[in-house]
């Protein structure tokens, strides 16, 4: 017995020797490397389920109970298809859709070395849309096609060079999305504007706003700058000054100010910056006819389910919407990083 204990362990000294000094292979990464790198799927091993969804946590700052709770990642991603995409669409856009949504958490997570969430300090993310991402409790058998795509994609992840990455997704791009820099302030390469057909079906694809110059005052009453005049054209005092390579809105001129598009659209609530403008000077008010909903930057939900429909994986929507990504599992990029 004895002598069986110690044949086992000098093949184990041998073993670990060897791992430390035999000569790496063109192309190996380097011996230490190699060596603690598989510590921490031998760890996996070890560890159950249970725990592992205990390590992966989000801390979600909960705008309507205001409060931070700690959630289980997986079942975050489940709560954030629930509350941003429609329930009826195709398994494949919303395994899309969570694959985006578990790179976003994990991109903001301070666990990762993200920034967290800059309006609540201490939350990784917040449960606004218009800040974060939505979330609401996935429990119930009304989110039972959520819950499916977060455990059909479970640990999957998009990465460029290796990191998560800030997947931003919008409703409808109105068939082309945006360069990230023409709507947010940093370019990102891979948030690059690419065609997105098949959305003309989505319910808010096309749409029309009135506003009275009432209703101009009053959206920019906290802007001094500002002026609208009563009595005077409007057709006269708004004016299309520059549009992006897609199309949008750029900047527009407000009687002698201009204004970014992205901050136009922000003050009027008009649905996206692909719009025109189509003035009644007579009663004093503009209709503004809107093409696409939301911010255009990213994946196209309306795109997605295009997609989808026509036989394409989720992780074809998601190659296709960020550019030179990659879909990858959270583990590795943490045996790669150790």
């Amino acid at each position: 017995m004895k002598k069986g204990l110690y044949v086992v362990f000098s093949l184990l000294v041998v073993a670990l020797l060897s791992a430390f000094f035999l000569p790496e292979r063109a192309g190996e990464v380097s011996t230490d490397k190699r060596f603690f790198a598989s510590m921490p799927s031998l760890f996996y091993m070890e560890n159950d389920d249970d725990e592992l969804e205990e390590e992966r946590q989000i801390k979600v700052y909960l705008n309507e109970e205001e409060r931070i709770c700690s959630i289980p990642l997986e079942k975050y991603v489940a709560g954030v298809v629930a509350s941003e995409m429609p329930a009826g669409f195709h398994h494949e856009a919303l395994g899309a859709q969570a694959v985006a949504a578990r790179s976003y958490a994990l991109f903001k997570s301070q666990l990762y070395s993200g920034e967290g969430c800059l309006m609540h300090p201490g939350a990784d993310v917040c449960s606004s849309p218009g800040c974060c991402q939505g979330y609401r409790d996935p429990g119930g058998d009304i989110y039972k096609n959520a819950i499916k795509a977060a455990k059909d994609t479970e640990n999957l992840i998009v990465t460029f060079r290796n990191h998560p990455i800030r997947a931003l997704y919008h409703a409808c791009s109105g068939g082309h999305t945006e360069n990230a820099e023409n709507v947010f302030s940093q370019a990102l390469a891979y948030l690059r504007g690419v065609p997105s057909p098949g959305e003309e079906g989505y319910e808010r694809y096309e749409n029309r706003k009135n506003m009275h110059i009432t209703d101009l005052i009053e959206a920019f009453s906290d802007d001094e700058n500002i002026v609208f005049y009563m009595d005077y054209p409007l057709s006269e005092q708004l004016e299309i000054l520059s549009l992006t390579d897609t199309g949008r809105v750029q900047e527009i001129r407000i009687g002698l100010n201009r204004v970014p598009g992205t901050e136009f659209r922000k003050k009027t609530g008009i649905d996206s910056l692909f719009f025109q403008m189509e003035f009644d000077d007579e009663n004093e008010s503009v209709a503004f006819y809107t093409r696409g909903y939301g911010h255009g930057v990213g994946l196209s939900q309306a795109g997605a389910q295009a997609m989808a429909l026509e036989g394409r994986t989720f992780e074809e929507i998601l190659m296709h919407y960020y550019s030179g990504v990659q879909v990858k599992r959270v583990d590795e990029i943490f045996i790669e990083e150790a």
